[in-house]
């Protein structure tokens, strides 16, 4: 059961009550008659205005005693509270054709099997619902094998996947979503997208018309691309008058990708990040610059990093298996460095020589 102050409830994001009446529990009516019955047993909420994750001690006293203490509209169902899933804390931007995407997800690859399956699991339980795989990760049966581990409800999540150069048609594309789809054992995907354009065999146009096809019969809710440059996106525009949702680009504070989120700002295209603390490597993580800013919060580097790219309006997906990390990076959204601080981690730029090109590279 997530019972939250609701000025601090992050908007659009609300956990489902089942049963007979059943009510928002962040809305005026639900908070008061819940803290009206909780507040006569003398139980909890001595302050009115407190951070989220002080109240979630409290949360555990009420489900406790929520079979005696609370009507039936308020109580949680049971795969809910069996798996102690709270609502997300993460906020969301709005895509172009209607859907709804968190600002911070999990990236799957290279995990595969029963570690997939349970970092999927593990990020899930920490409150992660964007959850980023591909086909070309060969992991997407174990994304399903852990999204159903968590006993989270399909509504509650955002999937994303992506096909390969070999689905590059029309018919090919409806293909590659019905193997997907099958492969992760859901019944529709939140975001399809062309992992690569791969310009030499010039078809990506054709597997955004295969895109749109698969949006128009209702089996996606909104199209993407990824890695591709803004002339890769103006000749689909030229060509087809289609705008993905999203673009999905390697992107961190060493390589800022200025020209790319330009192009998307203009177009209504929401940029993601892959690689957003800068891959494997550790050497953005031992920045002074990006050191100093997470002195300066009590943060951790990676986390000032992610909360960069939060502030910038992009949405990143950062991969870990480490349980501990996979909490730290979603634990971003109470602080803001200002405006010296974002600048002075944008202008850490080293250019786009790092980065893959997608006019050679591709699959």
């Amino acid at each position: 059961m997530s019972i939250i102050n609701s000025s601090l409830a992050p908007p659009g994001r609300v956990l489902p009550i089942s049963g007979e009446g059943s009510l928002d529990p962040y809305s005026s009516s639900a908070e008061t008659r819940l803290r009206g019955e909780v507040e006569s047993a003398a139980i909890f909420f001595p302050q009115r205005q407190r951070p989220l994750d002080s109240l979630m001690q409290d949360v555990l006293v009420v489900i406790e005693f929520s079979q005696w203490l609370l009507p039936r509209q308020f109580q949680s169902p049971p795969s809910a509270m069996g798996s102690g899933l709270l609502s997300s804390r993460v906020p969301t931007q709005s895509l172009r054709n209607g859907a709804e995407i968190p600002v911070l997800g999990l990236g799957t690859w290279p995990l595969r099997g029963d570690q997939a399956a349970a970092q999927v699991r593990t990020a899930i339980e920490a409150g992660y619902r964007l959850i980023d795989t591909a086909e070309n990760y060969r992991n997407e049966e174990s994304v399903g094998q852990g999204i159903r581990d968590s006993g989270i409800e399909r509504s509650e999540l955002f999937v994303t996947t992506k096909f390969d150069r070999e689905w590059h048609s029309l018919e090919g594309v409806r293909r590659a979503y019905e193997a997907s789809v099958k492969r992760l054992g859901i019944d529709y995907i939140d975001l399809f997208m062309i992992h690569w354009p791969n310009p030499s065999n010039s078809n990506y146009v054709d597997a955004m018309r295969g895109l749109q096809a698969v949006l128009d019969d209702g089996g996606i809710r909104a199209v993407g691309t990824s890695n591709f440059k803004p002339t890769h996106l103006q000749r689909v525009l030229d060509a087809t008058g289609i705008v993905p949702d999203v673009n999905q680009i390697q992107l961190s504070p060493y390589t800022t990708r200025d020209a790319s989120r330009a192009y998307h700002a203009a177009h209504g295209i929401v940029t993601e990040s892959w690689t957003p603390i800068g891959g494997s490597r550790s050497e953005l993580r031992h920045d002074p610059v990006i050191r100093a800013i997470a002195d300066a919060h009590g943060k951790s580097p990676t986390q000032i990093v992610l909360r960069w790219h939060i502030q910038l309006g992009l949405v990143a997906i950062p991969r870990s298996s480490n349980p501990a990390r996979i909490a730290e990076n979603i634990d971003i959204f109470d602080f803001e460095p200002n405006e010296r601080e974002m600048s002075a981690i944008t202008a850490l730029d080293r250019g786009e020589t790092g980065i893959l090109d997608s006019d050679i590279f591709g699959h």
